[in-house]
């Protein structure tokens, strides 16, 4: 029906309840219809055959209006519109009130959910990867609403959820949806090729996070033999075993680089460290935690010279981390350079009054500055004197 045809309904509509008005009148049921009951049941009447014409009506919304079918397909075509011209607030509200009306809509949820994909991708562009992470939840929820509620089937939103899903590192809950949707006739050849593809960079990425599991429990340098338990050595051995496999498909991932050398510095393979350490410092020089660890594994196997440069550098990146004045002094002592060894520690314990692994350091340089005891040569030195 156009809009003039509509106007023109509505039209009779009225003048036809007057008409019945004045002939329950003529027949003596003046006194029971007055004008502003006859106005109630006029619009009772305009409103249940509109709700004929053009199906059933919906919850009510925030405002107390009634959502119909075609005030929710306009709030899809709104929203849409202001994804296409970057109005992502706009399309939000549209996709919001459907599912104010009605909760389990399903395409509503999956549209939402793109909502913030977009917005995820935005905070990356813009290196925001918490705001990024945040965002991919929400749109994860939305595209998880959708699963059992989309009049299209759930095959859209198992893909876009599994395509979070890797993002975030969850590649197992990835693979799950994945094969679910591969082993059902869902979706076009196109999505399945997709679906490969996502099982793949899930496959992929379980990898990393398998390996990251099996080293994180234990990436503490073992002290004592005791410490070398057999669970412990076949959990390192294993993620580093993982992490090689992934590097393979993914050589310039610095965290995985960085793992690896963590797992066998635990295991007190400081030569195998080092290598991984340096990998990873050549690709994210910035990073305190690579600077820090690569300088400790210097120290180790008494690289003093490049252990300066490397603290030195990590401390001009981050000039109020303590921890790090407490290793660019530790290395300036076993260097040689006493004096600034003593004035890095001074610093550090500034920042830090409350460490007592700096308060001991500083201690023992002190005292060699002071000629209370001769300077350490090496690092065990280092730990015995801290230790006395």
């Amino acid at each position: 029906m156009k809009r003039d045809d509509s106007v023109l309904f509505g039209s009779a509509l009225f003048g036809w309840f007057d008409h019945c008005v004045l002939l329950l009148r003529a027949f003596g049921f003046a006194g029971a219809v007055d004008e502003s009951v006859a106005r109630r049941l006029e619009m009772v009447l305009i409103m249940s055959l509109w709700a004929r014409l053009f199906g059933k009506w919906g919850a009510l919304g925030t405002r107390g209006e009634v959502v119909r079918a075609e005030t929710r397909r306009a709030l899809f075509y709104r929203g849409e519109a202001a994804v296409k011209r970057g109005d992502l607030n706009e399309a939000e509200a549209a996709f919001e009130r459907i599912l104010k009306s009605n909760p389990s809509d399903g395409l509503a949820h999956f549209n939402l959910g793109s909502v913030f994909v977009v917005r995820s991708r935005g905070a990356i562009a813009a290196g925001n990867m918490e705001k990024a992470e945040r965002e991919a939840e929400q749109a994860l929820l939305h595209f998880d609403a959708a699963l059992d509620g989309s009049p299209t089937g759930p095959d859209l939103a198992l893909l876009a959820s599994s395509r979070i899903l890797v993002r975030l590192g969850r590649p197992q809950s990835a693979q799950k949806r994945l094969n679910r949707f591969l082993q059902s006739n869902q979706g076009t050849s196109e999505q399945h090729a997709e679906a490969q593809q996502l099982l793949i960079e899930a496959n992929h990425c379980a990898r990393y996070v398998q390996g990251t599991s099996a080293v994180s429990p234990y990436i503490e340098l073992a002290r004592s033999e005791s410490e070398h338990s057999q669970e412990r050595v076949i959990s390192l051995h294993l993620g580093i075993e993982l992490l090689e496999a992934f590097l393979r498909d993914e050589p310039n991932n610095w965290s995985a680089h960085w793992f690896i050398g963590k797992a066998h510095q635990a295991l007190g393979n400081h030569d195998a460290s080092i290598d991984a350490f340096e990998a990873a410092y050549r690709i994210h020089p910035d990073n305190p935690d690579v600077g820090r660890e690569l300088a400790i594994e210097a120290l180790e196997l008494g690289r003093f010279e490049r252990a300066v440069v490397v603290a030195k550098a990590a401390m001009a990146r981050s000039p109020h981390d303590p921890g790090l004045g407490a290793n660019l002094a530790l290395a300036l002592l076993l260097s040689g350079d006493v004096l600034s060894a003593a004035a890095e520690i001074e610093a550090a314990h500034a920042a830090d009054l409350e460490d007592v692994i700096t308060r001991r350091l500083r201690a023992m340089i002190l005292d060699v500055r002071d000629g209370r005891r001769s300077r350490p040569t090496n690092i065990r030195d280092v730990h015995a004197m801290l230790s006395a």
